[in-house]
């Protein structure tokens, strides 16, 4: 028995619903994309004036907080200030303590000395050698490796 022919079958597949349905999806997902993009900028907004915010109140704290020492500086010092303002000038370079906390702690130990009656010249350099000294053993405190 031989065979003589062909049969050939013309498919055609219907894409028009398939082709609708994803050009559907497409067109959500771009407006999914842009509601998300203003939800995410609204968001970053709000955080970022929190953000503002929070940094303005802390900035007005530590203003208030370096006025209420310096009158501490002032008093407890004395004519002597002047060695205390040079001192916490550098303090952040040399000892990498802040100015306020070396405002702080030099009155401490300057209202100590006076306490003791050591004359003020002797008490200021007193108290700055024990700041120095609380700052070189804070740092010395930290691990290396």
């Amino acid at each position: 028995m031989a065979v003589d022919g062909y049969l050939n079958f013309k498919t055609k597949i219907d894409t028009k619903g398939f082709n609708t349905g994803t050009k559907q999806i497409g067109e959500g997902l771009g407006n999914m994309k842009q509601m998300l993009g203003k939800v995410g900028a609204a968001v970053g907004a709000a955080f970022s004036v929190k953000a503002l915010v929070d940094f303005g109140k802390s900035a007005v704290e530590t203003a208030s907080d370096l006025a209420e020492v310096q009158n501490v500086v002032d008093v407890s010092f004395g004519a002597m200030s002047y060695k205390m303002e040079q001192f916490a000038d550098k303090a952040i370079e040399s000892f990498g303590i802040s100015e306020l906390s070396a405002k702080k702690t030099g009155s401490t130990f300057m209202a100590m000395a006076k306490g003791m009656d050591i004359a003020d010249g002797a008490a200021s350099d007193m108290a700055l050698l024990s700041v120095r000294s609380a700052a070189r053993s804070e740092a010395s405190s930290f691990p290396t490796s």
